[in-house]
């Protein structure tokens, strides 16, 4: 398959006179956790499949949305790419006998095996073992399929950074994606790679023809991604090459050479004439993935635009099948999970006009955020309630897979789920959606982390600070109006002659039986002294927040010169005479405290005889009609005297 090599893969050497990196890219997911709060703890995907479902498929996406808006594309029918639907299966296979032994030579997995005998594997993000080790024995050899329609190709033509598919295979962090994209090609790939337990992507793409790449409509390029190493004396990055080789270097094959070679791997041939065919397929060999697993993870996470018909947006995902027969095609079907089809509900509520909606309905309620900054309509929130069951479930100590919480789906323009974002965790539970405005798109995707899974409040890296506030407002209204709903929801109280005062009656009792008045507490003797000065103020737009500082310093009561103490600050809302849901709160210790990971909410640190430790507190704005309790603790770890 390579005329001037006898070799398949061509691995990149260090040179100290190119900037480079490690091909172990793979690791920027590594030990990131997955998100699943309240019921998506119960059942959730593996955080591979979730990687997969979450940034293949947002990049594919992306390029299909690309693809539809493109009116540079000659002939002019390309331009009624909304007609045609996006579609992307991910078609899992199991190779024996020939087949296998073909796979084998023609991806050159022997050369990779015989490589990775001579390293530690840990060194350079491979398993403790894999397909590499047994590649002639009985085990079958298992890869992916990943075949996209209708998303134009990574066109571009092979010259510095033009090309589609250079980004999307080989660098880290270019990215030429519109505001309206989910992600960038840099970090996407680092899903598809850890799909492959080998860390071995084949790529074969197809596009329309263009003016600056005239003459090439496919392009086939394969990708090893290891981490740095050392063989024979000689360093290497760890990226590896399949393409073909030219005086410049390893290139893609191209046209019908790439065709053949897709053939060759049992890969259909695209054609650039055919709109469907504009787009790629992908190999993965040893997938990490699962397809029932995937198939739930692309439900949690795509459902939005999986119900969305406009959208014509189709994933399919099929198993592993015979000798002679395909195996089982499987279709996310999120309307079938019942807790999915409350977000579902949610969106409908989100996404349809007010006068078509119900009135007076109890159970779901829509509101559409006003005005931050220069964005006149940022978004709608759609909430939904079950009163008979779910909103007044009741934690119990045997359910312990499931931590009931409020929570809202946060998504914009390209109707992927970015988050589950967390509201509330005390009854009555809601849940919903926030459906964000095309004109503040991006400015939340500026925000959002390499995962795509939050919308960050605080500016990090090359983020604007005025995107972080932006975002940081945004929240605090969705959570408002969540808090909102909640109190409404509320049982009502009930008349007074019904109330019932069990230790007003038990005292009254007493006094009355001529038995006195109760005995006075001993007061307790505390070591710390806690002073507190805070007040609440007045925003301009009708909200309040309660800003203070707390000092900590010893009590007379206390022996000894220094203690390491820990010190807590809350303030909770005041529902119904109990402590409910938490404000969320900034808290600024002292230079010699520091909140622990283990720990959360408390702040560690030393204070000595002569010191106070000075904290500054800040809680987001709420609403002038909510009570709140500052709740303020603090207790000595370790003193000098004990």
């Amino acid at each position: 398959m390579n005329e001037t090599s006898n070799t398949i893969w061509t691995w990149e050497e260090v040179n100290p006179n190119h900037s480079g990196t490690s091909g172990d890219l793979a690791k920027m997911f590594r030990n990131e956790p997955v998100k699943a709060p309240g019921v998506f703890a119960k059942d959730q995907p593996s955080p591979e499949a979730t990687v997969m479902a979450r940034e293949v498929i947002q990049n594919a996406w992306d390029a299909a949305l690309e693809f539809r808006a493109d009116e540079e594309h000659p002939p002019p029918p390309i331009r009624k790419c909304p007609s045609i639907p996006f579609e992307i299966s991910f078609e899992f296979f199991s190779a024996t006998g020939p087949q296998k032994n073909k796979l084998i030579h023609y991806l050159g997995l022997s050369e990779l095996a015989v490589r990775a005998h001579g390293i530690e594997r840990h060194s350079i993000g491979l398993r403790e073992s894999d397909c590499l080790d047994c590649l002639y024995g009985d085990a079958p050899l298992e890869y992916l399929v990943i075949n996209e329609k209708a998303t134009g190709g990574m066109y571009g033509p092979w010259e510095g950074g033009k090309s589609k598919l250079y980004k999307a295979l080989v660098t880290l962090g270019f990215t030429d994606k519109s505001g309206d994209a989910g992600g960038s090609y840099g970090y996407g790939k680092a899903g598809l790679i850890r799909g492959s337990a080998i860390r071995t992507v084949i790529a074969y793409t197809c596009f329309a023809t263009r003016y600056d790449d005239v003459g090439v409509s496919r392009r086939l390029l394969g990708m090893t991604y290891w981490g740095q190493h050392e063989l024979d004396g000689v360093s290497f990055t760890g990226f590896a090459r399949f393409g073909q080789h030219q005086d410049e270097g390893v290139v893609p094959f191209e046209n019908e050479q790439a065709d053949k070679i897709a053939t060759t791997l049992g890969l259909n041939a695209r054609h650039p004439h055919q709109l469907e065919d504009q787009g790629t397929t992908m190999v993965l060999v040893q997938p990490t993935v699962h397809p029932a697993d995937l198939v739930n993870a692309v439900e949690r996470y795509w459902w939005p635009a999986l119900e969305d018909p406009g959208l014509r947006f189709n994933v399919m995902v099929r198993e592993p099948g015979g000798p002679h027969s395909p195996g089982r095609l499987l279709h996310p079907r999120p309307k079938q999970n019942k807790v999915l089809r409350t977000f579902i509900d949610g969106y409908e509520v989100a996404t349809t006009p007010r006068d078509q909606q119900a009135q007076g309905a109890k159970d779901r309620k829509r509101s559409d955020i006003n005005k931050i900054g220069d964005y006149s309509k940022p978004g709608t929130l759609g909430l939904v309630a079950d009163l008979d069951g779910w909103s007044y479930a009741e934690q119990t100590e045997s359910d312990t897979e499931v931590e009931h919480r409020s929570l809202v789906a946060l998504m914009r323009t390209p109707r992927m789920v970015v988050e589950y974002y967390e509201v509330g965790r005390t009854p009555p539970y809601v849940r919903g959606v926030f459906v964000a405005d095309d004109s503040i798109n991006e400015t939340l995707r500026a925000t959002e982390p390499k995962g795509h899974d939050a919308w960050a409040t605080s500016p990090e890296g090359d983020q604007q600070r005025a995107e972080a506030k932006t975002a940081e407002a945004l929240l605090k209204r969705i959570k408002n109006n969540v808090s909102s709903y909640r109190r409404d929801l509320k049982p009502r109280p009930r008349p007074h002659e019904t109330v019932v005062l069990p230790h007003f009656d038990k005292l009254i009792r007493r006094l009355m039986s001529g038995q006195g008045a109760a005995k006075r507490p001993i007061p307790e003797i505390r070591p710390l002294s806690i002073n507190l000065n805070h007040g609440l103020e007045a925003r301009d737009d009708g909200l309040i927040e309660l800003t203070g500082t707390a000092h900590i310093c010893f009590s007379e009561h206390f022996e000894g010169d220094h203690a390491e103490v820990k010190v807590s600050i809350r303030y909770c809302y005041v529902e119904e005479d109990r402590r409910g849901d938490a404000v969320d709160l900034i808290v600024e210790p002292p230079p010699n405290f520091e909140e622990k990971d283990d720990d959360a909410g408390w702040h560690y640190g030393t204070i000595t005889e002569s010191e106070v430790a000075k904290f500054k507190f800040m809680t987001n704005e709420y609403p002038t009609d909510w009570s709140g309790q500052l709740i303020v603790d603090a207790e000595i770890v370790k003193s000098d005297g004990s």
